[in-house]
């Protein structure tokens, strides 16, 4: 009996240690999955990194020349607003401005009067000449008949 103890002590001793190793072995097949995973993924990043690389380059080359734009675009418009009048300066043109209209419109009506009143006096000249040229043609005609009468 004390054998037969012993045996099953024994035996119930190596299941154990089976399922120790088991376990072991399980552990040891995930982390190894999961060492394997990881290299793939680094030799598909490493793969991949010359052209990501390039690709990076040119979009920051890009980036670049945009900004440059950009600052050169706001240099002009500060070198442009400090060409711009003063807000009194402004004004003074603004008023300026305003009367020179004022004056063309007056000038623009002025012109008109003119144009109409050119337009009356040379139909009253027209028609001076010819009440003048009819009186010319009588008086011409009263001579011939004068003269005819005469002889």
């Amino acid at each position: 009996k004390e054998l037969k103890s012993k045996v099953e002590h024994c035996q119930d001793e190596i299941s154990r240690c089976e399922d120790s190793m088991m376990d072991q072995d399980s552990e040891q097949a995930k982390k190894y999955k999961e060492l394997k995973k990881r290299e793939e993924q680094i030799e598909d990043y490493l793969s991949k990194h010359d052209s990501l690389l390039g690709e990076e380059v040119e979009t920051k080359g890009i980036h670049q020349e945009n900004i440059v734009k950009l600052l050169e675009a706001i240099s002009t418009g500060l070198s442009r607003a400090k060409m711009l009048p003063s807000v009194r300066d402004y004004n003074e043109l603004k008023e300026d401005l305003e009367f020179k209209a004022t004056e063309a419109d007056r000038a623009q009506e002025t012109l008109t009067t003119l144009e109409t009143d050119k337009g009356k006096l040379k139909e009253r000249f027209q028609q001076t000449r010819a009440a003048r040229d009819q009186d010319q043609d009588r008086d011409g005609a009263t001579t011939r008949q004068d003269c005819c009468n005469e002889r």
